[in-house]
């Protein structure tokens, strides 16, 4: 009669975890297999590292690009005011002249 344990096993709730990132088409784009060149090819491009002159290089490069942009930035903002100024300047002018009116 009580041959058999009073408890039993029930199974967990079923989780299913789906990412939003593989429903996009775009993708699912199949890869082909790299061939045995491609391979060492990728390898001796990241067998290297990078010289301490080619470090330098990049740095310069990005603190040139930097003062470009803020050469560009200031002279957007600076014609931004001469445009606020020539506006304002029209328009005291076609005040002036309604007034001589």
């Amino acid at each position: 009669m009580f041959e058999q344990p009073l408890t039993t096993t029930v199974p967990g709730p079923e989780v299913k975890i789906e990412h939003l990132i593989a429903k996009v088409p775009a993708l699912e784009v199949p890869l082909e297999t790299p061939t045995v060149e491609q391979i060492h090819a990728n390898d001796e491009v990241f067998k290297h590292p990078s010289s301490d002159a080619d470090n330098v290089a990049g740095v310069i490069g990005m603190v040139g690009g930097l003062l470009l942009l803020h050469d560009v930035a200031k002279d957007t903002l600076q014609d931004l005011d001469d445009l606020e100024g020539h506006m304002q300047r029209e328009k005291r002018k076609t005040d002036d002249d309604k007034e001589e009116e």
